[in-house]
């Protein structure tokens, strides 16, 4: 195992590399490519990613805590198998595209300002999270718990509100009204 701490890692590209069983603590990645590397049993705790590519990196079993993301496009994860243990990320900011949720407790977690399109939520506690400002085109939210979840300024997201805990959860009007599609009324 290689433990790395308070290291900037600038422009490398990891591109398919492995990164199992190595330890990341209060490290920066800036501009680096992570596209379809093995993150696998990897741990990053107190990390920062800035305008990095994960598309497709694997993810089973890898630790997150307290891992933030900004202006990172992450596309094909799935986040199914990464390590539950004390998991927690935020995104600012970032591009996400098909990746799969499912399962997890992200309870707080910040998707600002992103876009965050053809993800699979089902299963997912999302409680008190936020979504201001994002896209949300083409993702699926089935069965999740969204209490306290704020989707102001977000739009593009469509779900059954009677599939999905909704209390207290914070709308903006127009977008809000996508949720009534579900309902087959007409509103003029």
């Amino acid at each position: 195992m290689t433990e790395h701490s308070e290291i900037t890692f600038e422009k490398e590209d990891f591109k398919e590399q492995s990164f199992r069983g190595n330890f990341y603590d209060s490290c920066t990645f800036k501009h680096c490519d992570f596209s379809k590397a093995d993150l696998g049993q990897a741990h990053f705790e107190n990390c920062h990613f800035e305008d990095c590519n994960l598309s497709q990196a694997k993810v089973i079993n890898a630790k997150w805590q307290e891992v933030s993301f900004k202006g990172c496009k992450l596309s094909g994860i799935d986040f199914e198998h990464i390590s539950k243990m004390l998991l927690s990320f935020s995104f600012d900011n970032c591009q996400i595209s098909y990746c799969n949720f499912m399962g997890l407790k992200i309870t707080n977690t910040r998707f600002l300002n992103s876009e965050i399109k053809e993800c699979d939520f089902v299963k997912t506690d999302l409680s008190a999270s936020n979504f201001s400002g994002s896209n949300l085109s083409g993702s699926t939210f089935n069965d999740c718990d969204l209490s306290k979840v704020d989707f102001r300024d977000a739009h593009g997201y469509q779900f059954n509100p009677r599939n999905n805990k909704l209390k207290k959860a914070k709308f903006s009007v127009p977008a809000v009204l996508t949720l009534l599609s579900e309902f087959d009324i007409e509103i003029s």
